[in-house]
């Protein structure tokens, strides 16, 4: 039986990102890799994505940049999120023109981003993992656009962030030697 990945690209990717060819590369022999094109309305990307997850059946998300903020929208599913852009109404209008009304969605689902994770946060499991602690942060030394780390490790205390060595768009190396022993690990909890 195969995993099911859903990959999401972060702003100007696409299906077809570098990243998406390489995990399909690396891993179509145990995994199947659903990669859509994902629009840069917020309220859009993460109703695609909760369709991808029901009709699929996907697994596991893996998701870069503004993709990795759609990624922690979604309950209930592991993660692995590659410089997660935590707070694109931040960075969008550095690189874009962007609406003032999807502007605004991006500022009302951060909010309630961190409403959500603080009450993940403040949940007592006991001995039980919550899946939300199956969500791996991974953070470029070199990121030229931005770095949110700090803030990932005050909302997810809990999960294992590693650091590399790369910039924005990590590289197929990185991908390879980083990112598949990530999807390999989570792998063997879901299936």
């Amino acid at each position: 039986m195969k995993t099911n990945i859903l990959y999401i690209h972060g702003y100007g990717g696409s299906k077809n990102s570098r990243t998406a060819r390489a995990l399909r590369n690396c891993l179509r022999e145990n995994c199947n890799i659903f990669a859509p094109c994902f629009p840069i309305n917020p309220v859009e990307a993460v109703e695609l994505a909760q369709e991808t997850l029901r009709t699929k059946g996907i697994d596991m998300v893996v998701a870069s940049s503004l993709g990795a903020f759609t990624a922690l929208q979604l309950h209930d599913v592991p993660k692995i999120v590659i410089n997660p852009c935590l707070f694109p109404s931040r960075e969008l209008p550095k690189v874009t023109d962007i609406s003032a009304d999807i502007l605004r969605k991006f500022v009302e689902m951060e909010n309630q981003f961190k409403e959500w994770i603080t009450e993940i946060n403040n949940r007592d499991f006991g001995e039980t993992d919550s899946v939300e602690t199956l969500c791996y942060g991974i953070f470029s030394t070199n990121d030229e656009l931005f770095s949110y780390e700090n803030d990932f490790l005050k909302y997810y205390p809990n999960c294992q962030v590693l650091t590399i060595e790369d910039t924005h768009r990590i590289s197929v190396e990185n991908v390879e030697k980083v990112i598949v022993p990530i999807v390999q690990k989570i792998g063997l909890h879901v299936l």
